[in-house]
């Protein structure tokens, strides 16, 4: 595998800065001339490599290996030549960052964005970054003090333009706080003022899913549990809340910590696992046993020509204009789980029937219309 970084490798290594402390205008010139000579050879040779290439594994490894070369070459640069040749590691240091640059560009599917970045590339994003939150913070005014999401969201930023430790960072973080920042840019530019509501959709489109905010916000939904008297109370609050959850919108390939599922799946996670917990409560006090019909087979069950999100609709349409009258839903969702069967699914789970009960989408409700629509018909 060709390695096209050489010459760089060798001006560090050869000490040519260094003899190079005080050039004359004509040395600064030449030395100009030869790295951009330099530049323009290196794209054209990753070019003609990966169109000549015919494993795209090859080519992966061909351009995150020199991605990787750039950053080592960066972080030499900065650490061993501060001060030597001022202009001349300027003239490289754009050098090496116009490189990486096209690499993100012309090769960004094979470009590793899981990589960290060059001491020297954090720095410009912290100050770009540092810049921007100063006039964000002029926007929002103090509304981040108000509502703690928000804060934990600033927190997050202010603690990479604050951290001055050898902390390493990869590009897909840095990208996020860019995308973060524009987005925050926008919200506080509406002009509208900043509620609880739309602080949490806030967050939720961006994909905060740091463990902090999960808690918090799964800490207040457990406050508001505290509230309700009984069990109904709060398995009626949570799947409110989990209908609420289900309808955030999610910026597509927008994440904080890519390694855990989203915020809104974890805390969707979080609710249904709440309301397991309440129903086994509640079946544990409300059970009572009940003797076996001897002539009745346990096994027997309606067989229906539906979905079990066209029958989820059809009960719940059942219960909401008074057909059936059973209060305790819970109950009568054990009843007919255990008594009917779909045409795909020969045990329908009461969890599964919870679900599409409470989150019941278009498609279903024109289906079931159309079923219906043939009951009319037949009658007629």
């Amino acid at each position: 595998m060709r390695y096209e970084l050489s010459y760089f490798e060798l001006l560090l290594k050869d000490e040519v800065l260094e003899t190079l402390t005080t050039p004359t205008q004509a040395q600064e010139e030449m030395f100009l001339v030869t790295v951009k000579e330099e530049v323009n050879r290196i794209k054209a040779s990753w070019k003609n490599h990966v169109l000549a290439a015919t494993s795209e594994s090859w080519i992966k490894r061909y351009i995150q290996h020199h991605q990787r070369g750039i950053t080592e070459l960066l972080d030499s640069l900065l650490k061993e030549w501060t001060g030597q040749g001022n202009y001349l590691n300027k003239v490289l240091e754009d050098a090496l960052e116009e490189l990486r640059s096209f690499i993100e560009r012309y090769f960004h599917g094979y470009y590793n964005l899981d990589e960290r970045v060059s001491f020297v590339y954090a720095s410009l994003a912290k100050h770009d970054i540092q810049k921007q939150l100063i006039v964000i913070r002029k926007l929002l005014s103090g509304t981040a003090e108000e509502h703690l999401p928000l804060k934990m969201l600033l927190d997050m930023l202010d603690n990479f333009t604050n951290n001055t430790s050898d902390a390493t960072y990869n590009y897909r973080r840095i990208a996020y706080m860019k995308e973060v920042l524009h987005e925050l840019t926008n919200l506080a530019q509406d002009g509208i003022p900043l509620t609880w509501s739309h602080i949490i959709d806030f967050i939720f489109y961006v994909n905060f899913n740091s463990p902090a905010f999960v808690k918090h916000y799964t800490n207040s939904l457990q406050a508001e549990l505290v509230k309700e008297s009984t069990l109904n109370g709060q398995l009626g609050k949570l799947a409110f809340e989990y209908k609420v959850i289900n309808q955030k919108q999610v910026r597509p390939g927008l994440i904080y910590m890519p390694e855990l599922k989203s915020a809104k799946e974890l805390i969707a996670e979080w609710i249904i696992e709440e309301m397991q917990y309440l129903r086994e409560k509640q079946h544990l006090l409300n059970a009572t046993p009940v003797a076996p019909e001897k002539d009745f087979k346990n096994d027997f069950k309606i067989i229906l020509d539906m979905s079990v999100s066209q029958f989820a609709c059809l009960i719940r349409t059942f219960i909401e204009i008074g057909v059936i009258q059973n209060k305790n839903i819970t109950e009568l969702v054990r009843f007919i789980t255990s008594a009917v069967q779909t045409k795909r699914s020969e045990n329908i789970s009461q969890e599964s029937f919870r679900m599409k009960y409470y989150n019941i989408e278009s498609g279903t409700k024109e289906s079931v219309k159309k079923t219906l629509n043939r009951l009319l018909q037949h009658l007629i």
